[in-house]
């Protein structure tokens, strides 16, 4: 939890990405006793996703060699060029993968919104919630 001008920034935990959620507290028009409003809108952190992606990028050549090499090691008649099955091996799944995670990611960081917002109700007074 964060204090900023105009409300507050929390984080909310998911799986594997987490994202940060944004209140933003403004006085509700009309409302009996000047109570406020909170909006909740929740903000991709992105240190973790491009770390991934580079992390990904990074490995996917030299395993090449690495494979290649053990294969050359351990099957001596082994001749054919590893790239050629290696490369689609390791990237088509990875749209498929990225997909399940963000998905899997978002779904967390909603029940992480959710359970600011109960626990913002339960700190306030009865009558306010």
């Amino acid at each position: 939890y964060a204090k900023r001008p105009g409300g507050f920034t929390a984080t909310a935990y998911g799986e594997p990405f987490d994202a940060l959620i944004v209140g933003d507290v403004a006085a509700a028009p009309g409302h009996a006793g000047g109570g406020s409003k909170v909006s909740f809108s929740l903000q991709p952190r992105w240190k973790l996703p491009i770390i991934f992606a580079v992390v990904i990028i990074l490995t996917i050549w030299p395993g090449i060699w690495l494979t290649d090499s053990m294969l050359r090691t351990y099957f001596p008649a082994y001749d054919f060029p590893t790239w050629v099955w290696y490369l689609p091996l390791t990237i088509l799944p990875l749209p498929w993968m990225l997909v399940r995670m963000v998905r899997r990611s978002r779904a967390a960081n909603a029940q992480s919104v959710r359970e600011l917002r109960e626990a913002i109700a339960a700190a306030l007074p009865a009558a306010a919630a």
